[in-house]
């Protein structure tokens, strides 16, 4: 699965997500309720973030999509400029 940065690993929250969707286990022994509730909140905002990024990168008109899912496109918008600010970094 790629993300922004295809030379960087998988931020942790994220790859425990994909593992998590892929294995349909979770990341700790026990149930929902026994998991780390922080992690979970990671790994939800986690894929969110990917998902909003896959589907703009995705779209044939990436203008026609921002229109039609305004939302979407700000959390894209922001996870791509935060990406790009700390590739300049590097």
């Amino acid at each position: 699965m790629e993300h922004i940065n295809k030379n960087a690993p998988l931020p942790p929250a994220l790859d425990y997500a994909f593992q998590a969707k892929e294995f349909q286990a979770l990341p700790k022994q026990g149930g929902l309720r026994e998991q780390p509730v922080k992690l979970m909140i990671q790994m939800r905002v986690a894929l969110n973030v990917w998902k909003a990024v896959s589907s703009y990168i995705s779209a044939p008109n990436s203008a026609e999509w921002a229109q039609n899912n305004h939302e979407t496109w700000e959390v894209a918008a922001e996870a791509l400029s935060i990406a790009e600010q700390y590739g300049k970094q590097e």
